[in-house]
């Protein structure tokens, strides 16, 4: 569950440097970029989380019980409707963001902020600490993430996102920056 609240976590951070409008040719360029990322993320979510109500890994999720997190059950089979919900809410969006791309780029703006807000209340990102232990389950072995992850940058980028786990806030702060605007550039 570890690398997917990465990619969650990671598509909520793309959210912050999309432009704030479409003025001109270059946000529009920008604003595609997002765009094609947010299918790619997206994509990459699928992937994960059906993986994991997978048998095979279900079993492994289980054998992971944590004992201090009260109805380990409820909470994986809440976890997994959030989950399935900000799947839904990622399909309506980018078809959402892709029209507004086309045909109406002034709506850009308030589409992005709609998305954020949707994905914020899908309840997958808050600090809750029962929510922390299962964001720190690593189920999947590195080969089968690379299976599952079949962007290459995407599977480097999860790399480069554990490294600068153990930096303070306000450096991984300064380090997705210069990811994201490396990506978007």
């Amino acid at each position: 569950m570890k690398h997917t609240f990465v990619f969650i976590d990671k598509l909520i951070i793309l959210l912050k440097f999309v432009p704030r409008s479409l003025d001109n040719e270059d946000d529009k360029v920008k604003a595609k970029k997002s765009l094609a990322l947010i299918e790619e993320y997206a994509h990459i979510l699928r992937n994960l989380i059906e993986s994991h109500k997978t048998r095979k890994y279900l079993a492994r999720l289980h054998q992971t019980h944590i004992k201090k997190i009260e109805n380990w059950t409820e909470q994986v089979a809440a976890t997994f409707k959030k989950m399935d919900s900000l799947l839904a809410v990622l399909d309506e969006d980018i078809k959402t963001l892709a029209s507004v791309i086309k045909n109406n780029p002034s709506k850009w703006h308030s589409v992005v902020s709609d998305m954020a807000f949707s994905m914020v209340m899908t309840g997958l990102h808050n600090e809750e600490e029962d929510l922390k232990r299962l964001r720190n389950l690593a189920i999947f072995e590195k080969q089968e993430l690379e299976e599952l992850i079949d962007h290459k940058k995407h599977s480097e980028g999860l790399h480069f996102w554990q490294s600068i786990a153990g930096l303070s806030e306000d450096e991984q702060i300064v380090e997705h920056e210069k990811y994201f605007v490396g990506l978007l550039s």
